[in-house]
């Protein structure tokens, strides 16, 4: 988790979304999430910035119709490769090249209500082909 946390850190240092950002992720720590919920918001801060995701107009972190001010977001077709990695990541597997459990993923999107638009599209959501929407 220190790993994430300092990359996140280091990336939004300076960066215009900073502020949202932060606001989102004490909103998170206040109510006091397991800590998958609280990397998998970290790693949408880092994918926004690097420009891996794209997501819609942030919403108030506390909006209840929300995954902490996200109302979804889509993969960059082109670097769809490189949100997998970063999502292998948080499961500490990068180093061995093994990716998480097709299941594992769903299972940590389902906890944060943020669903393919498309009933049972996961693959397509992960391709970047169709959006990743809160469904709460």
């Amino acid at each position: 988790m220190r790993i994430i946390q300092d990359h996140r850190r280091r990336l939004l240092e300076g960066n215009c979304l900073h502020d949202v950002l932060e606001a989102q992720l004490s909103q998170c720590v206040a109510k006091r999430c397991k800590n998958q919920k609280r990397a998998l918001l970290m790693y949408l801060h880092i994918a926004t910035v690097q420009g891996v995701l794209e997501p819609p107009v942030f919403e108030e972190p506390g909006c209840p119709d929300t995954f902490f001010g996200w109302t979804g977001f889509q993969v960059c077709i082109a670097r769809r490769e490189e949100f997998a990695k970063g999502l292998a990541g948080l499961f500490g597997d990068e180093a061995t090249g093994r990716r998480p459990a097709t299941n594992t993923l769903h299972n940590m999107f389902r906890r944060a209500q943020l669903i393919p638009e498309i009933e049972g599209g996961w693959k397509e959501a992960f391709e970047g082909k169709v959006r990743f929407i809160f469904e709460g």
